[in-house]
C-alpha cells in the first residue's frame, strides 16, 4: 500500500536537500549552476505544495528511509533539470531520512506548542473555576518544550569534513532548528529513546486534554489513537534507527491529531 508523504516530511526533506546542495557547492563537489538549480527546486517545494502529490511512497519503508530519499531525489532532479546523483551527492539514506524526520517532528511540535498555549489562554479567560485545567496543561506545555531538544541531535558521517561542517550549518540555518551532531554515533543508531520520550510526554498531555473534554467524542478518540501510537513507538524504539520511518510516522500523526483536538477544545472553551 502506498500513500502521499506527510507535508512536513516533504518540507523537511526539501530543506535537507537544499542544505546539502549548498554545502556541496561550498565544498566544490557541485558546480554553482547545478547546485543553484537544486536549491531553487527545493525552495519551491518548501514554499509551494504544487509538487507534494508526487511524493508517494510505501506506507511502511523497508530501507531506513530509502524510498523517501529516492522519491525526493527523483522529484527534485526532474524539477531542477539535474541528475538524481547530483541531488543525493554526499548523502546516505538513513542519515538524510533521520535528519528529515527530526526537522519535520520539530516543525509539528512548534505548531502544537502554539496551539496549546492558545488553549491555556482561552481556559484562563474563563476564570478561576477552570484553574485546575490550565495548571495541568501548563505542566504539559513545560514538559513538551523541554523534550523538544532531544530531537535536535543528528548523526552524520562523511569523509569530507568540509562538506559536513557546511551541511550542519545550513541544516540549522534553513530549518531554524538548533540541530547538532551527536557525540556518540553508536548510541544514536541503537537507541531512539528521543522518540519514545517525546511520544510519552505527548500521550500524558493528550490524556489530560481528554479529561477536560466535556462531550466531544472526537477528542476522546484522539486520546485512544495517541495512546496506541505511543505503544507502537515504545516497542519500535527497541529496534533503534532501523525502524525510524515507523517511529516518525506515528509521532507526526500523534502531533497532528493532538493539534486537531486542541482546536476543538479551544472552540469549546471560548
Amino acid at each position: 500500500m502506498q500513500f502521499q508523504l506527510e507535508k512536513t516530511l516533504i518540507i523537511g526533506m526539501a530543506i535537507a536537500k537544499k542544505a546539502a546542495a549548498k554545502a556541496n557547492m561550498d565544498s566544490k563537489n557541485l558546480d554553482k549552476k547545478t547546485a543553484e538549480a537544486i536549491i531553487a527546486a527545493c525552495k519551491d517545494i518548501v514554499e509551494n505544495d504544487n509538487m507534494h502529490h508526487l511524493f508517494v511512497v510505501d506506507s511502511i519503508d523497508n530501507g531506513l528511509g530509502g524510498s523517501v530519499n529516492q522519491i525526493a531525489n527523483k522529484v527534485i532532479a526532474e524539477k531542477s533539470g539535474t541528475s538524481e546523483k547530483d541531488v543525493n551527492m554526499s548523502q546516505k539514506d538513513e542519515e538524510i531520512y533521520s535528519v528529515t524526520s527530526r526537522i519535520a517532528s520539530m516543525m509539528e511540535l512548534d505548531k502544537l506548542v502554539d496551539k496549546l498555549e492558545s488553549l491555556i489562554f482561552t481556559i484562563e479567560n474563563r476564570g478561576s473555576k477552570f484553574e485546575t485545567y490550565s495548571t495541568v496543561l501548563r505542566r504539559d506545555l513545560s514538559r513538551i518544550k523541554n523534550v523538544r531538544h532531544n530531537l535536535c541531535g543528528i548523526n552524520l558521517k562523511s569523509n569530507d569534513s568540509n562538506f559536513l561542517l557546511h551541511f550542519v550549518e545550513y541544516l540549522a540555518r534553513f530549518s531554524k532548528k538548533p540541530l547538532y551532531v551527536v557525540d556518540n554515533p553508536s548510541d544514536f543508531v541503537q537507541n531512539t529513546d528521543a522518540y519514545a520520550e517525546t511520544s510519552s510526554t505527548l500521550k500524558i498531555c493528550m490524556l489530560n486534554l481528554s479529561k477536560i473534554n466535556s462531550s466531544n467524542l472526537g477528542v476522546t478518540q484522539v486520546a485512544y489513537q495517541v495512546s496506541g501510537n505511543d505503544l507502537t513507538i515504545s516497542m519500535a524504539s527497541v529496534a533503534g534507527q532501523s525502524v525510524e520511518p515507523l517511529l516518525a510516522f506515528n509521532l507526526i500523526q500523534t502531533i497532528s491529531l493532538m493539534a486537531d483536538a486542541i482546536d476543538i477544545l479551544i472552540k469549546e472553551y471560548e
